[in-house]
């Protein structure tokens, strides 16, 4: 019988129940002496199927199909080296499309999965995409737990191969920059089928790696005339046969440049084609067709920006500003300074021509190609500073409109005005959706940011990153604040949460070095409402690292400025540490009329993550005298509040303070059962010192 990860938590009754997803059949006993151990189900490795849908066409390129085919049937009966296909030519030329349309034409031969990654060789920053960055994609797909994949590159390529061994997949490398980038990547088993997209002819892999090497080239005037006439209809070409003819000319049998003249026709149904080829004509003939059948698609590119409006152009340039290949409606509305219908407009207007494609709902995706090319625009826009701090304004406000709502009783910041309209949120659900979506934008936003925004942003982000447990990025948020930090209170803040950041990673040197710092910049503040925060850390600091006399000092200093101060919340944290330190010094009573104090605090505020908090401290303090049965009642409150809120980071300290207090019983089933899943989100998180603890105790009940 299989069931849940972990047994429902709850008291016993007295009739059989069955609880959960059940495979098999079951069987109901009478009486039962002893102790029922349930087991989850083994862990499924996931089969990735990272191929992006396929072309719904193909025309010509039968030749290319055959040499894909009989390289595969060659090695195949060799056998004992991987199969690798190098397909290249000109950006445009459709090497992506051929490779997808095959790969899916033959999805059935590799039952084990398809990995799929553009390491975007021609990328819009101008660097292509780090092996690490790609390997780490590969393994992601197969469900690695973050805690263990290895920190060194070449370590991850080893896992990533050995991850591939023996697995009949295909693995799509598209747009490498060229033989180095690809081979990195490489699979060092003969059960894989490699194939390799790049603008690069790739001869190093063609000599060095046996790849058969697939050279794209134009397509023929009838493939040409076949693609345009599936694309736009063929009566319509057939009923202007010589506007065909200029249109495939000017296209020079570049595949993209078809695709963006068919585009353009179907959105004008009743324009004759001679009207695009005379605009085609007259705007970018030359540049489409230099005479030696070399193909621009630069200048394709051009004659499409070219065809824009003056605000779809704009448009276009802000997302170039933008830099990512991933924007959401509100930042091109702030970088634009358009209201989000109108903006929403304009980007429909931009994928109907081919420059942007929205693929969820609200967000937009450019080609590597198209967005390099609207950067170069961007660059040359006297406007482009003003857009960045747009942008950058957008994310700040955003993020700081999502952080009050998960931090309410956090420190008080205050922003410039806002030179957009940023987003709001109704819940917590919602803030963590936004932030889960735009994390990575938001720190990059702060790689571009100036002046006060850079600290600002960190601190926009301190609340999202300890609710999902990004620990290391919460201190490369902070790292990269410090040299912002100006102004004296700022400097507190930034020491402040550098030394709570270090103290989280157990990095207790350095913690306390920044929390020093920023005790000594507190004394000359001489302000309880920051003075209170730094000893709050310092107090946590000292509690993690086991010493408890420093850190109920602290926690009771903290105490008394909050309350100078009239932060009640704040009061009621600094409660929860009181009564945690005075309990680990013998203090009991102290222990208890704090957390019970803090309790009351919260509940009247209705602040339910303080609520988890306090009745998770009023239970281990209940367990350290004996009474297992109401700290295991508080726990279990603690943890469906946590799990209700999305807190990840508190759910998995409230499982271990669960399987602590039910090994104390001798309910070794359930110990083991909220261990474990304490360890599962411990390792997703990243935190090795309390993976390392579930894992001892996870071998101490092994014996029990």
């Amino acid at each position: 019988m299989g069931g849940r990860g972990i047994v429902p938590l709850g008291f016993v009754t007295g009739e059989n129940q069955v609880d959960g997803k059940v495979q098999g059949q079951v069987v109901q006993a009478g009486s039962i002496q002893g102790g029922v151990h349930l087991h989850g189900l083994a862990q499924v490795v996931p089969v990735p199927r990272q191929l992006p849908a396929a072309p719904f066409v193909c025309v010509g390129r039968e030749r290319e199909l055959r040499l894909l085919a009989s390289a595969m049937d060659e090695a195949s009966a060799k056998g004992g080296a991987v199969v690798v296909s190098a397909l290249s030519g000109a950006g445009g030329i459709g090497k992506t499309w051929l490779a997808l349309y095959w790969a899916h034409q033959n999805v059935d031969k590799f039952p084990d999965g398809q990995l799929f990654v553009d390491l975007r060789g021609r990328d819009a920053s101008g660097e292509p995409m780090s092996v690490n960055t790609a390997v780490r994609g590969f393994i992601d797909a197969f469900g690695i737990a973050a805690d263990r994949i290895p920190v060194d590159v070449g370590a991850q390529v080893g896992l990533y191969r050995s991850l591939v061994a023996d697995r009949r997949m295909l693995i799509l490398l598209d747009n490498a920059r060229d033989t180095t980038h690809a081979a990195q990547l490489l699979p060092g088993s003969p059960s894989c089928v490699v194939v390799v997209t790049s603008r690069d002819r790739l001869a190093g892999l063609v000599r060095s790696h046996g790849a058969r090497s697939v050279t794209l080239d134009l397509l023929s005037d009838g493939e040409a005339y076949e693609l345009l006439s599936t694309l736009i209809g063929r009566q319509r070409v057939e009923a202007e046969p010589q506007a065909a003819s200029g249109l495939i000319a000017c296209c020079a049998g570049l595949p993209l440049a078809l695709s963006i003249v068919a585009s353009r026709a179907t959105a004008h149904p009743s324009f004759p084609l001679a009207a695009l080829v005379e605009e085609l004509e007259l705007t970018r003939l030359a540049a489409l067709d230099d005479g030696d059948g070399a193909v621009s698609l630069t200048a394709v590119l051009s004659w499409s920006y070219a065809a824009l409006s003056v605000q779809e152009a704009m448009v276009f340039r802000m997302l170039g500003v933008a830099g990512s290949a991933d924007v959401s409606l509100g930042a091109v509305a702030a970088m634009a300074q358009l209201p989000a219908a109108e903006a929403a407009r304009v980007l429909r207007a931009l994928e109907r021509v081919s420059l942007v494609h929205e693929h969820i709902p609200g967000r937009y995706r450019m080609h590597d190609l198209v967005l390099l090319y609207a950067e170069d625009l961007a660059r040359q826009d006297e406007q482009r500073q003003e857009a960045v701090r747009r942008l950058v304004s957008f994310y700040l406000h955003t993020a700081h409109n999502g952080d009050v709502l998960l931090d309410p009783d956090g420190q008080a910041v205050s922003l410039a005005p806002p030179r957009c309209e940023p987003l709001t949120f109704g819940s917590q659900a919602d803030a963590l959706e936004w932030f889960d979506i735009e994390h990575q934008n938001v720190l990059a936003a702060q790689q571009v940011a100036e002046g006060d925004a850079v600290w600002q942003l960190a601190w926009a982000l301190h609340a999202y990153h300890w609710w999902r447990g990004h620990l290391h990025d919460d201190l490369k948020a902070w790292r990269t604040a410090a040299p912002a930090a100006n102004d004296l209170s700022a400097r507190v803040l930034v020491h402040q949460m550098l030394g709570f950041s270090y103290s989280r990673l157990r990095q207790y040197a350095e913690a306390f070095d920044q929390l020093d710092r920023a005790l000594a910049l507190t004394a000359e503040l001489g302000d309880p409402h920051r003075q209170g925060p730094v000893h709050h850390a310092t107090a946590r600091a000292a509690g993690e690292q086991g010493d408890f006399d420093r850190a109920l000092h602290h926690a009771v200093e903290a105490l008394q400025c909050y309350r100078q101060a009239g932060l009640p919340m704040r009061e009621a944290w600094a409660l929860i540490m009181v009564g945690t330190f005075a309990g680990k010094l013998g203090d009991h009573e102290l222990a208890h009329s704090s957390a019970d104090k803090a309790l009351a605090l919260f509940e009247k505020h209705e602040y339910a993550p303080g609520k988890a908090a306090a009745l998770g401290a009023l239970g281990t303090l209940l367990a350290s005298i004996g009474d297992y049965g109401c700290a295991m009642a508080y726990h279990e409150t603690a943890l469906t509040i946590r799990r209700e809120l999305g807190n990840s980071y508190g759910e998995a300290d409230t499982l271990a303070q669960l399987g602590a207090t039910y090994g104390a019983m001798g309910r070794v089933a359930w110990s083991r059962s909220c261990w474990s899943a304490a360890l599962a989100l411990y390792r997703s998180q990243n935190r090795v010192a309390d993976v390392e603890k579930a894992l001892r105790e996870l071998d101490l009940l092994e014996g029990r």
